[in-house]
């Protein structure tokens, strides 16, 4: 196994997330596709303090794994 980066993404549309999407759907999982979908449409761009996509890349700068971080609604801010 080759070494992997995680850097946050500044804007998901700049990368190819073609193969991502077709292999978590081919494995049963929906949530690739819907994030994209998502900050397509600005539903969720993960823009909000706090916020955050995040991508691991291969040595070859290859996107290979996507997630993204929202702010909790149910969190209590004032014992954080």
């Amino acid at each position: 196994m080759g070494e992997y980066e995680i850097e946050q993404v500044i804007n998901l549309l700049s990368y190819d997330l073609e193969t991502l999407v077709k292999q978590s759907k081919e494995e049963g999982f929906r949530f690739v596709e819907r994030l994209l979908n998502d900050y397509k449409n600005g539903s969720n761009m993960f823009s909000h303090c706090g916020e955050g996509i995040f991508g691991v890349f291969n040595n070859e700068g290859v996107i290979v794994a996507i997630g993204g971080l929202n702010k909790d609604l149910f969190s209590n801010e004032h014992n954080i």
